[in-house]
Order: structure tokens, then sequence, then C-alpha cells
């Protein structure tokens, strides 16, 4: 009569069965493993589901980076989840870091006090 939609009336919404696939290499399943603890998901999350259809978004992103940093030693930032929003899209974009990481950076002098004569005036 009022034109209102009586929730308690509608059925339960149907459950699709997961239609990804399971992780294939070690940093897949690894990964895999994070966005589940993360998500605090069920564990049937495949390696091909969206971070973000399955409640993710940036706040836990960054904890997702966070968890990626303490597991592999490869720092990620946020963007890179929203870029690749599956553990198989990130896996392969870790594998892409790794593979092609920047040589090491030159190590630094270490620091010494300077003498008298070498300290500039004003």
């Amino acid at each position: 009569p009022n034109g209102k939609i009586d929730k308690r009336a509608l059925p339960e919404p149907a459950v699709a069965a997961a239609s990804g696939r399971a992780p294939r290499t070690p940093l897949e399943e690894t990964l895999l493993a994070l966005f589940v603890r993360v998500l605090d998901a069920p564990a049937d999350l495949t390696v091909d589901d969206d971070f973000f259809h399955h409640g993710g978004h940036s706040l836990l992103g960054a904890r997702l980076t966070n968890h990626i940093a303490g597991a592999l030693d490869v720092r990620l930032t946020v963007r890179d989840v929203f870029q690749h929003p599956t553990p198989a899209r990130l896996a392969a974009h870790v594998e892409a870091l790794t593979t092609t990481a920047a040589p090491a950076k030159k190590a630094r002098p270490a620091l010494r006090r300077r003498t008298e004569t070498e300290r500039i005036s004003s």
C-alpha cells in the first residue's frame, strides 16, 4: 500500500559457486592467503576473485600491502592493489617487479664528524 518493499518477504540471495581457479604457484597461494586474512573472507576465495568485490577498500588495501611486505619483503602501494585487484594479477605484478628489480643503490659513505678546517664558515 505505501510502495515500500517488504525486505523480509524477499527470498534469500543465491550464493554463486566459486568460479575461479586454485593457485598455481606458491606466490599465488601466499597472496590468496593474505587476501583471505585481510578481507576476513571465507577460505573458498579463488585467485581470480576481486579484492574490492569482497569488501576491500583503500584502508584494507594498505593493510594488505603491509602484510605482503612482511611475508614477501616486497614493497607495494595501494595503487598496485587497485590496478591488480586479484591474487593472480597481483602475483604477476610482483613477479614482474622482482625480475626487473632496479640495480642496487650505491652505498652511502659512512657519516663522520668534520674537522675544524672542513667546516664551512658563514
